[in-house]
C-alpha cells in the first residue's frame, strides 16, 4: 500500500471519529446542532473511500 493512501486513510478515520464524538457530545449536553459534525464525518468518509479507490503509484 502506498504511504499516501495510508496517511489519507488514517486521517479520514481520525476525522470520522472526531465527528462521531462531536455528535455524541451534542446529544449528551442537549445542545443545538451546528451540523459541523456532519461535515467532518463526511470528509472523513470521503477520504477513507478515496484511499481505497486510488491506485498506488509506481506499480
Amino acid at each position: 500500500m502506498d504511504r499516501k493512501n495510508l496517511i489519507l486513510r488514517y486521517f479520514g478515520l481520525f476525522l470520522l471519529i472526531t465527528g462521531i464524538v462531536l455528535n455524541v457530545k451534542i446529544y449528551i449536553n442537549e445542545e443545538w446542532p451546528t451540523y459541523l459534525f456532519y461535515v467532518i464525518s463526511a470528509v472523513g468518509v470521503i477520504q477513507i473511500i478515496t484511499s481505497f479507490i486510488a491506485k498506488p503509484n509506481g506499480l
